[in-house]
C-alpha cells in the first residue's frame, strides 16, 4: 500500500500535450501528484534541425535529471519525438517514452496492420520506426504505415476537437482499407481518440491512457485482468463470437459443453462455452446456461455477453428470453441491452425490426427454417412473449446522436422495472457506440456484432492479455461434413462438387439407421485415391426437404443424418484425417460431441464468422465449424488447400 502520493514528472515540448497526459491520469491513476516540466522550444527546434539531434537529446536527458534530483518519483515524456530518449535512460525510477505502454499493447494484441499518424513528418517516421523495431523484437508480424495530418497541428492547437477529428479523419480514411488499428502518435491528438474511433469504424490508439496505466501498475500493482465470457447457444454461434472477440484484439478460449471443464487455462482475455440450448426445452436451456455462468465466473468473468442467433432463431415457446431472464436474475442486472444486428452478416435492426439481407426477416429465407421458422420480424413483440420483464427499445436516432445520448436515454430506465432493451443497429459503428455505453454493465446480449463491438471497446480499455496472436496447426488431411440445407451450404456444396472433389450424399429412405449410413459412406472413402478431399453431405433443398417431412418422420431423418454425419467424422479420425470443416450448428454441435473435442483456441478466420478452432487435445485437430448460412460459395475450396493457407484471411 502507498504511504504517500507518488510524484509523476510530466516532461512536455509543447503545452498542447499537458491536459490528455493529466486527464489520463486522472481518470486511470488519481492518487498521483502531477510535476509539469515544460521546454516549449525543444519541438521548435526539432522542426527547425529536421528532427531530433544529439544536442536536443542531451537537453531532453538533462531535463530528466533534473526531475529525478528534484524527488519525482516517476517521469513520463509528453513528445512522441523525444522517445527515443526515454527508451535509452538508465534511471532508478520508471522514465516512460511517450508511446512504450501503447506500442506495448499493440505488440501484445492481435493487430496485424497499423496505421500511424501524426500532425508532422519527423513525428510520424520516428514513432512507426521504434513500432516497427519493437514489432520485431517481440516476433510479431505487424506491418506498421503511417500518413502525416499536416492540418492536425492547427486544429490541435485551437482546441476545436470536432476539427481535429475531421483533419484526421480526412488523412486516415484514404489509408484505412484492411487497417486493424490507428494509432495516433502525439499527445496533442489524443483528444479525438473517442470520436475518431466512432467515425472510423475501427480501433483508434493513444499514449496517454497506456502510459497511465502502466504507471498505475507499476505503484500499486496490476489487480487480476477480469475476462470477457460468453455463453452461445449453439455451436457455430459460439464459433461466431468467439472469432469477433479474437478479432478485436482479445485472446479468446472456446469450449463445447461443460461436461469436462478444464481448470487450468492458457492466458486469455475472453471464453466461450458453446452449448446446444437452441431447440431444447426452456428449463433444459436456463440450468445449462447458468452452470456455465457459474464457470465463468470462477474464472473471473467481470461480464457476461448471452450469445443467440442473428435471426432470433429460437423454439415457439422461447429459449431466448427464459435464459436471458435467468441470467439477468442471478446477476442483479436491472436493465440489459440487447440486439441482434450483426451488419458483418447483413442482419440490421430498424424501428425494432430485424431485417436480414435488406428485407424483413418474416419475408426471407428464414421463414422456412426447417427446426424454428422465423416468421415475425418485431423483435420486442418476440421478446416479450418470452419473458415477464418490461421491454422497451432504443432507436438508432439517439444511438447516432452520440455516447451522451444513449447514456441519458439508458439512465433514465434505471431504477424502473426491470427491463430489457432491444436496440437498432444498422452499422458496426452503431453498435461500437453503443457497446461503450455498455462496458461495465454485467450483462448484455445479442449477436456477434455487438459482440465485436463489446471486444473492441475492452481491448481499448486494456482488458487483453499481452501475448501474441491467435494459434496455428499443422493438420493436413482434410474432409467436409454438411449437415445444413441452407442456401448458402448448397451452393458450397455445388462449388466444391463443379472443382471434382469426391462427394457421398445421405439418402432418406425408410429403412435407414445410423450404422448403414456411415458404414457405407466410410466403405466409399476407403476406396477413394490416396490423399483424396471429400464431402459428405445430407443437405437438400427445399422441394426435397418438403418431400422428406411429407412422406417419412422430419425429426426422425434429421437426428438420424447428424449422429450417421458424427459417425462418419469418428472413422475418418480413426484413418488420419486431422482437419475437419462442418457446416451446420446442429451437426457441428454433434460432429464435436463425438470427436470428444472440449474446446481449444481460436486460430485465423476463414470468412465471416467462421474460423479456424485448434484443439488442446493429443494429437491436435483442427476444426472449421459454420453456421448453415454463413460463407462465400468457394468456402468448402479454400479451407481445405493447403495452399491458400487453409482459407485464412486477413480480419
Amino acid at each position: 500500500m502507498m504511504t504517500k502520493k507518488p510524484l509523476v514528472a510530466l516532461i512536455s515540448a509543447t503545452p498542447l500535450a499537458i491536459p490528455p497526459a493529466e486527464a489520463a491520469m486522472a481518470e486511470t491513476f488519481c492518487e498521483v501528484e502531477i510535476w509539469n516540466l515544460l521546454d516549449d522550444r525543444l519541438m521548435t527546434e526539432a522542426a527547425l534541425q529536421g528532427g531530433l539531434t544529439p544536442e536536443l537529446a542531451a537537453r531532453m536527458e538533462t531535463l530528466i535529471d533534473f526531475a529525478i534530483g528534484q524527488g519525482a518519483d516517476a517521469v513520463l515524456l509528453t513528445c512522441s519525438l523525444y522517445g527515443s530518449v526515454a527508451d535509452g535512460f538508465v534511471a532508478p525510477i520508471p522514465v516512460l517514452a511517450p508511446d512504450r505502454a501503447v506500442f506495448d499493447d499493440v505488440t501484445g494484441s492481435s493487430y496485424q496492420r497499423i496505421l500511424v499518424v501524426a500532425s508532422f513528418e519527423e513525428a510520424l517516421k520516428d514513432s512507426a520506426y521504434r513500432l516497427g523495431k519493437d514489432a520485431a523484437a517481440s516476433g510479431r508480424a505487424i506491418e506498421v504505415t503511417g500518413v502525416v495530418a499536416t492540418a492536425a497541428m492547427t486544429s490541435a492547437k485551437s482546441g476545436n476537437t470536432r476539427a481535429l477529428v475531421d483533419d484526421l479523419a480526412e488523412a486516415v480514411e484514404p489509408a484505412s482499407a484492411g487497417i486493424d488499428a490507428v494509432l495516433l502518435a502525439q499527445y496533442s491528438l489524443a483528444p479525438a481518440r473517442e470520436d475518431l474511433e466512432r467515425r472510423l469504424g475501427i480501433p483508434v490508439l493513444s499514449g496517454p491512457s497506456s502510459a497511465a496505466v502502466k504507471l498505475r501498475d507499476a505503484f500499486v500493482g496490476s489487480a487480476p485482468r477480469g475476462v470477457l465470457g460468453a455463453i452461445a447457444d449453439d455451436y457455430t454461434g459460439a464459433v461466431d463470437v468467439a472469432d469477433a472477440l479474437r478479432s478485436a484484439g482479445l485472446r479468446t478460449l472456446l469450449f463445447f459443453g461443460l461436461d469436462a471443464p478444464p481448470e487450468h487455462l492458457p492466458e486469455h482475455d475472453a471464453i466461450v462455452i458453446a452449448l446446444k440450448t437452441r431447440s431444447v426445452p426452456a428449463a433444459e436451456a436456463v440450468e445449462e446456461s447458468l452452470t456455465a455462468l457459474d464457470y465463468l465466473q470462477q474464472h473471473r468473468a467481470d461480464q457476461i455477453y448471452f450469445k443467440y442467433c442473428s435471426t432470433f432463431d429460437s423454439t415457439p415457446e422461447g429459449n431466448i428470453g427464459p435464459v436471458l431472464t435467468a441470467l439477468a436474475e442471478r446477476l442483479d442486472a436491472d436493465m440489459v441491452v440487447t440486439t441482434p444486428s450483426s451488419p458483418h452478416h447483413a442482419r440490421t435492426v430498424y424501428s425494432g425490426q430485424l431485417f436480414v439481407g435488406g428485407v424483413l426477416l418474416e419475408d426471407s429465407h428464414m421463414a422456412q427454417h426447417p427446426l424454428n421458422p422465423m416468421t415475425d420480424s418485431l423483435l420486442p413483440r418476440l421478446l416479450a412473449a418470452q419473458t415477464d420483464r418490461q421491454i422497451r427499445s432504443l432507436s438508432l436516432e439517439t444511438i447516432r446522436a452520440g455516447i451522451g445520448a444513449i447514456d441519458a436515454e439508458l439512465g433514465g430506465h434505471a431504477g424502473r422495472q426491470p427491463s430489457f432493451v432491444v436496440a437498432d443497429g444498422i452499422t458496426q459503428d452503431d453498435l461500437d457506440a453503443l457497446a461503450v455505453t455498455q462496458i461495465d454493465r454485467p450483462l448484455v446480449a445479442g449477436a456477434a456484432g455487438f459482440a465485436l463491438a463489446m471486444g473492441r471497446a475492452r481491448a481499448r480499455r486494456g482488458d487483453r492479455a499481452q501475448s501474441g496472436d491467435g494459434a496455428s496447426g499443422n493438420q493436413f488431411r482434410s474432409a467436409v461434413l454438411a449437415g445444413s440445407c441452407s442456401a448458402s451450404t448448397l451452393e458450397q456444396i455445388s462449388r466444391f462438387q463443379s472443382q471434382g472433389f469426391p462427394s457421398y450424399q445421405l439418402t432418406a429412405t425408410p429403412e435407414m439407421t445410423i450404422e448403414s449410413l456411415s458404414s457405407d459412406a466410410l466403405r466409399w472413402y476407403d476406396a477413394l485415391e490416396e490423399g483424396s478431399v471429400p464431402l459428405f453431405y445430407s443437405s437438400v433443398n427445399a422441394e426435397e426437404l418438403a418431400r422428406i417431412r411429407a412422406e417419412l418422420d422430419g425429426d426422425r431423418v434429421a437426428a438420424i443424418f447428424e449422429q450417421a454425419l458424427a459417425s462418419i467424422a469418428v472413422g475418418l479420425r480413426e484413418r488420419g484425417v486431422d482437419r475437419f470443416v462442418v457446416a451446420g450448428g446442429e451437426t457441428s454441435g454433434t460432429v464435436t460431441q463425438r470427436l470428444h473435442v472440449t474446446g481449444g483456441i481460436m486460430g485465423g478466420r476463414v470468412d465471416d464468422g467462421v474460423a479456424w478452432l485448434y484443439t488442446a487435445q493429443d494429437p491436435p485437430l483442427a476444426l472449421l465449424l459454420k453456421s448453415g448460412n454463413f460463407g462465400d460459395p468457394d468456402l468448402f475450396l479454400r479451407s481445405t488447400d493447403p495452399e491458400r493457407a487453409w482459407g485464412e484471411i486477413d480480419d
